[in-house]
Formats: C-alpha cells, structure tokens, sequence
C-alpha cells in the first residue's frame, strides 16, 4: 500500500514539472487558482506570419490597414447594456496609424484589420480587461475570419489576455514569456508620464546616488513582494536611496530628482510585469535595472536591451550590488548614451511607438 502511494505521489510530482517546463509556473499557479488554462494558452495557434496570415494583399512594399468605422456604441450582455468607449490612449494610437498614410476605407485591398476599440477598454491601470466584453467585441468584427491579419491592442494590466485570440497578432504592453507568439506578436511600452530636459540630463560622473527606488508597496498584492524584498535589502545602504510609501521618509524624496541623481534605477514589475518606471528611467539617462521575469521587453525584436539595461531575476536580486560592479566607467556611459538614443529613437511618443509597429510589421512580411 505505501509503495503504491509512493507511486502516486511521484507522477503526481513528476506531472507538475512537466506542466512547468510546457507552461511555466505562472500558468501552473492560474490553472491552481481558476481550474483551468488562460484562454491564450487553451486557444494559442504557435502562430507565425505564414500560418496564421492570409498573405494576398500584404506582399506590397506598404501594406494597408483596415480600421474598423462602427456607429453602435452600445451592446447588451447577459440583459445589460454597455457602451464601449474609446480609451484616450487608444485614440492617439489609431490617429497615429492614419497620420501615416496607410489606412483604406477598401476592405478588399487591406493587409492588416485594426478594431476601433482596444481590448481593455480602459487606461493602463484604471481596470483589467472584461472577458464576457473583450470576447464580444472580437466577435462582433465583420471580416475577423479566425482573427487572420487582425491586431489587437491590449494596453491592460494583465500579462495574460482573457479573451480567445485565435490566429489575431497581440499588440501588447505587460506580455509575459509563457503567452508571447515570438515573432508573431508585438511588445510595447508605457510612455514615461514626466518630462526630462534632454539638454539637462547629468552625466555619469556627476550622479551621486549607485542605485534607487522610490514606489508603493501595496501588502495585499503578491506582485509586490519582490518591491518588499528590495527595501529589506538596501533601504540602509549610504550609497543607495530605496523607499517604499511606508516608511515615515517617504515623501523626502522626490521621484524625479531621485531619477535625475541616480546611476542605476531599480525596476521591479508594477500592476503588471510592465511599469511605466522602465522608460521614465532610460528618458531620466538612468541604467534601469529590469526585475520582472518572464516579462518580454518592448520591442525586443529589433532593439538589443543588452547594450544598455541589466536583467536580474527576481530570486537574484540580493546579488545587484555585486552584478553592478562589474561595469566599469566607460562601460556605464555607454550606457547611458545607448539608453537615452533608444529612448529619443524608440518610446518617446505614441508617434515613435506606432512607427515601429508599422516598420516590425513590414520588415516581417519581408521575409516570407
């Protein structure tokens, strides 16, 4: 009998391995949690360009983009009525797409299909996406067909989406490895929500602080333990300022001018895996230190984050002191020079963002 339960309890273990290394832990923990899989990975195609695209209107030198023209604001669900609104953010993005020059009001001759909302339907951080109201604004696109050459902007707090994807291209802030199509989705940043004098940025040399954080720590948020471990390990350090809003020296420091007078800015995942800190910190000409794991970084694809960013994973992170001295000065201003072009290039704007979807998009189809 005890043999038998040895047995059990072993495939019972070797059964959750397998599942990490297929899924992740992540997925693990959302399938403990909820009784099943997150709907991208029950619904994920493995997609790439050639499987998942119709192809016959996307091999000119620029593709067009369909953006869907509805006048229903209003749709009910399970006998209520909702009215879908456009999120500010989502507004300047497809205004961005037609400041470009290559929407079509002809659905016969588009490459790509843009939905007039974006699937969260809210700004980042104001609310997660709705399944039953993600799901139904999917449904509801006249030419989805599987979702082929569709894409979807997801600016939310979740690295996962709740909605079925089928064969539509993620356009998204926040994706996590486990859900990310490589090659086939897109991941983008938040923009910095403060403004730095680019001709004012202190170099290297004339920072005084190694390394800083300054963020909430909310105690009921799992999210938050890795911002917890953090102020353990280096609040009492002379070289370094790290704070969370309950210490009683909070509201001493200022968030921009820690940023303006750091070396190394500290980047533990926020709401999501994403957090606006990230590009706050390059447009600041600080070296952001990314703590996040499985957090795919915007625009990976063509940008090599090596040459300016560290990545520590979050069960290293008492090791960043010992990380951070292997840079030398030359190296750390190079840095910070390649940090500051990549931002100015890259996410300085919704402008520059759009740019570089529509320039990943194009260069893909290059290539079939």
């Amino acid at each position: 009998m005890k043999k038998k339960i040895k047995i059990i309890i072993f495939l019972i273990f070797l059964m959750i391995i397998l599942f990490q290394i297929y899924f992740g832990w992540y997925t693990l923990i959302f399938y403990i949690k909820y009784g099943e899989l997150p709907p991208t990975i029950k619904k994920s195609n493995r997609c790439s360009i050639i499987t998942c695209m119709n192809l016959e209107n996307c091999l000119n030198k620029n593709p067009l983009y369909y953006i869907y023209d509805e006048d229903e604001t209003y749709f009910e669900i399970e006998k209520k009525i909702y009215k879908l609104q456009q999120s500010n953010t989502y507004k300047t993005i497809l205004k961005e797409f037609k400041n470009n020059n290559i929407t079509t009001i002809n659905v016969t001759e588009a490459c790509f299909f843009i939905n007039l909302y974006d699937m969260s339907l809210c700004e980042y951080n104001k609310c997660n996406p709705n399944e039953k109201f993600s799901n139904y604004l999917r449904k509801r696109l006249k030419y989805w067909n599987e979702g082929k050459n569709h894409l979807l902007f997801d600016i939310s707090d979740n690295d996962f989406t709740t909605y079925e994807r089928e064969k539509a291209i993620i356009i998204k802030s926040g994706f996590s490895r486990v859900f990310y199509e490589q090659f086939f989705d897109i991941s983008i940043p938040l923009l910095s929500k403060i403004n730095f004098n680019n001709s004012n940025i202190k170099n290297i040399s004339e920072r005084g602080i190694l390394f800083g954080f300054k963020g909430k720590y909310r105690k009921e948020k799992k999210e938050d333990k890795i911002r917890l471990k953090l102020y353990k390990f280096f609040h009492n350090r002379n070289d370094s300022i790290v704070i969370i809003h309950t210490d009683k020296n909070y509201n001493k420091y200022d968030y921009k001018k820690l940023l303006e007078n750091i070396i190394f800015s500290l980047i533990p995942r926020g709401f999501g895996l994403h957090s606006y800190r990230l590009v706050e910190s390059m447009a600041a000409g600080t070296i952001p230190i990314i703590i996040s794991d499985n957090f795919v970084l915007p625009f990976e694809e063509i940008i090599n984050w090596n040459e300016f960013s560290i990545r520590v994973m979050e069960s290293q992170i008492n090791k960043i002191p010992l990380i951070i001295q292997k840079y030398s000065k030359k190296d750390l201003n190079l840095m910070q020079i390649k940090s500051l072009q990549i931002y100015n290039m890259y996410f300085i704007s919704w402008k520059s963002i759009i740019k570089y979807v529509i320039e990943i998009l194009k260069k893909r189809l290059v290539f079939v």
